[in-house]
């Protein structure tokens, strides 16, 4: 159905990480679907993308329409 709420996970690589981006994402997305039953969108990130804390962080951004 398409009222199914859908999420993203975004990860950075490690630093050096050779050309595996697709795979360790495809890797990841199976894992958090077997461990939670959820399926994620998985985005990976380049190293040091994802911008740091500065304060209190906020890890999840809810953009549902309300």
């Amino acid at each position: 159905p398409a009222s199914l709420d859908d999420f993203v996970v975004k990860v950075e690589a490690a630093p050096g990480a050779v050309d595996c981006t697709a795979q360790a994402g495809g890797d990841l997305a199976r894992r958090i679907k077997g461990v939670i039953g959820v399926s994620a969108h998985v985005q990976v990130m380049a190293p040091m993308a994802i911008e740091r804390s500065q304060g209190k962080a906020k890890r999840v951004f809810d953009t549902r329409p309300r």
